[in-house]
């Protein structure tokens, strides 16, 4: 039996978003090898780049055309989906049913799945799909003189009644309900508006001309400089001082051109300020929250903050808005409160209680961060292990140069900090420039501030490291060295938390501290008596004055000396150099009772 003949069906067609423009209808086109996008949407879109080509398109009518050009990795939101996609910009009148054509690469890519009979669309990206129902989608009223009544006074009032709940006039000005503001908070507004870099405040009846700008000119802020340690100076890679670096002082006049023609080749890579922050590609990386099986979302209240904390949520919030950093949002079932925290600079000179200058990072203002712990408790945890702290420092001492910016063989990576270094000048700046080369093609950009560039030391998670060996940072020993004496366990906990870092620099560690860690055993009376108060001090003095750690080297042989007494064993791992032992790791244990 013959299949009753069918009708054309109708064409298929998706809603789609790009950037802040929507799409009611792109159409499926299964005929078409490339995307096709009009230059007036272009034009409406903005903020995509658009690249010559020498394509030449033929179309039905056998007439050639020539593109406008080609925009790539261009974000095609599919309801919650985001397929990326290269589309040919035709200076074309647009189409008022279908404006845009998605092609078979974009359906390869997307994954569409067409079912013509049932009129079932799927899109699928990774593990996530989504479905359509064409012919629902399709469905108007034959008759364009029918007229129909559509009730929303309810929605309205919904709408209106979730606006105006908005306590802070900072959230009112998010969502534009600026109709319904008192006065004083008319003024609040108005102040925060003001603060924009975008907002210009323009009088009637005048006229302002501004002249324009050479091309490239970019507005820098002005920068903070602190005082710097004798071997790091500060560089200026444009006339007029407005951007710097900081580099080693003792670098040689031709060393240093070469360091700084470098760096002028890729300052690309370098950020001044928050607006030089491009941001990562979504085609080239998107993180993904993957949760915990049956979690349930968890809105959190809001917390109080005092008027000084409220003004630098209040500002960061604005300077993040100005640059579109943050958008607000009003439809997640997540809602994690704010906190403000101490923030801390770059690195400069101090002068501690001994007039010593020691290099370290000062609080230089505060930092808004959210309270993502419940969020956390609920998400699926990444299963990628740290590299181990003394292994990459044992990589790293020995060297003649070093790079520190915020693993191969030329670059360790622990976290967000970039440690580069090499045995010669040319080497290290060589790979200074595939570094910097590859910052520029991801878009990765780094704080002008913390990074010290071709020197010969500096301070790697928390140790001093250089050609000469492994030390400990001055400034965490003054802070334990500024450490009261413990009054509680907790004390205790924290004194030996902080020392305990630092153990393999310290000889007979194990023994020092056993007066002070049998206040830790279960059910022991808390009594800081003599005994533990110089164990106090010595372990501070020990750190004071802690030897110069050397890294192992594997072409000579090791020794080990070990000693024990009644209630604890040590041991020194080292090796001779000219005749000289050099120690490489102190280890201790204290015994338990038999």
């Amino acid at each position: 039996m013959l299949p009753t003949k069918s009708k054309a069906p109708v064409s298929f067609t998706l809603p789609v978003t790009i950037g802040s423009l929507a799409i009611g209808k792109a159409l499926l086109d299964l005929g078409a090898s490339i995307n096709l996008m009009p230059l007036s949407m272009l034009q409406r879109i903005g903020d995509l780049e658009v690249k010559p080509t020498r394509m030449t398109l033929q179309l039905a009518n056998r007439s050639v055309k020539y593109p406008h050009g080609i925009v790539e990795d261009v974000l095609v939101k599919v309801d919650r989906l985001l397929p990326p996609a290269d589309f040919v910009v035709m200076d074309i009148e647009e189409d008022i049913d279908v404006p845009l054509i998605l092609s078979r690469p974009f359906m390869k890519t997307a994954r569409v799945l067409i079912d013509v009979d049932d009129g079932k669309l799927k899109v699928r990206v990774n593990d996530e799909e989504v479905n359509f129902d064409v012919f629902d989608a399709m469905h108007y009223p034959k008759d364009k003189n029918s007229c129909f009544r559509v009730d929303v006074i309810d929605g309205l009032i919904e709408d209106t009644r979730k606006h105006v709940s908005f306590s802070t006039p900072l959230e009112k000005v998010l969502i534009n309900v600026v109709e319904y503001l008192h006065e004083e908070e008319d003024r609040e507004i108005e102040a925060c508006l003001k603060s924009l870099d975008s907002y210009k405040e323009a009088t009637p009846n005048s006229v302002h001309i501004e002249d324009l700008k050479e091309e490239g000119e970019v507005n820098i802020p002005k920068l903070e400089l602190k005082i710097l340690p004798s071997h790091l100076k500060y560089v200026f890679l444009e006339e007029g001082g407005s951007k710097l670096v900081i580099i080693s002082s003792s670098l040689s006049t031709l060393g240093e051109e070469k360091l700084v023609r470098v760096l002028k080749f890729y300052q690309g890579a370098i950020g001044w300020s928050i607006s030089d922050l491009k941001g990562i590609s979504l085609t080239y990386c998107m993180h993904k929250i993957f949760m915990e099986d049956e979690y349930k979302p968890v809105a959190q209240p809001r917390r109080r903050l005092d008027p000084v904390m409220k003004e630098v949520v209040n500002k960061e919030v604005i300077k993040l808005l100005d640059v579109s950093m943050i958008y607000p949002i009003s439809d997640s079932a997540w809602v994690s409160p704010v906190q403000v925290v101490p923030k801390k600079g770059g690195m400069t000179v101090i002068q501690n209680e001994k007039n010593e200058l020691i290099l370290s990072r000062t609080f230089t203002g505060w930092r808004m961060c959210i309270d993502y712990r419940k969020l956390n408790k609920a998400t699926r945890k990444d299963h990628f292990p740290l590299p181990f702290m003394d292994q990459m420092l044992e990589r790293l001492v020995g060297q003649a140069y070093y790079y520190f910016l915020d693993g191969e063989k030329s670059i360790e990576v622990f976290m967000d900090d970039f440690s580069m270094f090499r045995s010669s000048f040319d080497e290290c700046l060589t790979n200074l420039k595939v570094v910097l080369r590859r910052c520029l093609e991801t878009n990765l950009i780094l704080n002008w501030e913390k990074c010290h560039f071709m020197v010969t030391k500096g301070i790697v998670l928390g140790h001093k490291i250089s050609h000469r060996g492994i030390e400990v940072d001055p400034a965490k020993v003054e802070v334990i060295e500024k450490l009261p004496p413990p009054i509680n366990v907790k004390g205790i906990r924290s004194l030996l938390g902080h020392a305990g870092f630092y153990r393999r620099f310290i000889k007979d560690f194990s023994m020092i501290t056993r007066p002070l860690s049998n206040l830790l055993n279960k059910d022991s009376p808390f009594y800081f008596n003599d005994s533990c108060l110089k164990a106090f001090k010595a372990l501070k003095a020990r750190l004071t004055y802690a030897p110069i750690i050397t890294t192992p080297d594997w072409k000579l042989d090791f020794e080990l000396m070990c000693d024990a007494s009644d209630y604890a064993v040590g041991a020194v791992l080292g090796q001779r150099r000219a005749k000289t032992f050099h120690v490489i790791h102190y280890a201790s244990k204290v015994l338990n009772e038999a």
